[in-house]
C-alpha cells in the first residue's frame, strides 16, 4: 500500500477500529523510502566521479591535452595543477564517504528522531557537495581560461616580433568580462543539472522529514 494511502487510513481511523494502521507501519515505509533515496545519492555521486575519471583518461588520447600539459610545465604551474586536482578528488571522495556513512546510519535508524536527524544531515551534506563542485568548477575554469588567454596573447605578440609582451589592462578587462559570462553560463547549466538530479532526491527526503514531523 502506498504511503499516502496508509496515512489517509491512519488519519481517519477511530479508536474502535479493529484493523488499525499503526504509526510503526508508516514509520517503516518512510524509513525504507528514505534509505533508498540516500542510497541513490551515494550511487549517483559514484557515477559522477567515475564519469570524471573516464573523461580524464580519454583526454590523454588527444594532442591538445599533452600540449596543455607541456605549456603548464613551461610556465612552471603544472605542479599547482596536480596539487589542485588531488585536493579536489580527495574532497569529493570524502563527500562520497559521508554519503555512504549517512546511508548506513539511516539504514539502522531505530526511531523517528534518529531518522529525522539523519535526513537533515544528509540534505546538508548534499548541499555542501553541490556547492563545492560548483565552486571548484568555477575556479578551475577561470584559471584555465586566464592561462589560455594570456598564453594565446603572448604567442600572438611573439609571432608578430614583439619580445616579452604584456597584455594591456583594457584587454584584460574585456577578456575577464567574457570569461565571467562564459563561466557563469556553464555554472548555471551545471547547477540546473544538479537540481534535476539531486534536487529531486532532496525533495523526497524533505517530504519524508515533514511526514515524520506530523507523526512525532
Amino acid at each position: 500500500m502506498e504511503l499516502d494511502g496508509l496515512k489517509n487510513i491512519w488519519n481517519k481511523q477511530t479508536t474502535g477500529d479493529t484493523d488499525k494502521i499503526s504509526t510503526l507501519e508508516i514509520y517503516k515505509m518512510i524509513h525504507a523510502k528514505s534509505s533508498t533515496t540516500v542510497k541513490w545519492i551515494f550511487i549517483i555521486s559514484l557515477i559522477e566521479l567515475g564519469l570524471g575519471l573516464v573523461i580524464g583518461v580519454f583526454s590523454a588520447f588527444f594532442d591538445s591535452y599533452h600540449t596543455a600539459i607541456e605549456q603548464m610545465k613551461e610556465q612552471k604551474i603544472y605542479s599547482y595543477f596536480e596539487f589542485t586536482s588531488l585536493i579536489i578528488y580527495v574532497v569529493i571522495l570524502c563527500f562520497i564517504g559521508m554519503f555512504f556513512y549517512q546511508y548506513k546510519k539511516i539504514s539502522v535508524a531505530a526511531n523517528i528522531n534518529q531518522l529525522m536527524h539523519t535526513i537533515v544531515n544528509t540534505r546538508k551534506v548534499v548541499r555542501y557537495y553541490i556547492l563545492f563542485n560548483l565552486s571548484a568548477t568555477g575556479i578551475v575554469c577561470a584559471t584555465a581560461m586566464l592561462f589560455g588567454i594570456s598564453k594565446g596573447y603572448n604567442d600572438a605578440m611573439i609571432a608578430d616580433g614583439i619580445q616579452d609582451p604584456h597584455m594591456p589592462f583594457k584587454i584584460w578587462i574585456f577578456a575577464s568580462i567574457i570569461m565571467l559570462v562564459v563561466i557563469g553560463l556553464f555554472i548555471l547549466i551545471l547547477w540546473y543539472i544538479y537540481k534535476l538530479i539531486y534536487g529531486r532526491l532532496l525533495k523526497k527526503l524533505y517530504k519524508n522529514h515533514q511526514e515524520l514531523l506530523e507523526m512525532d
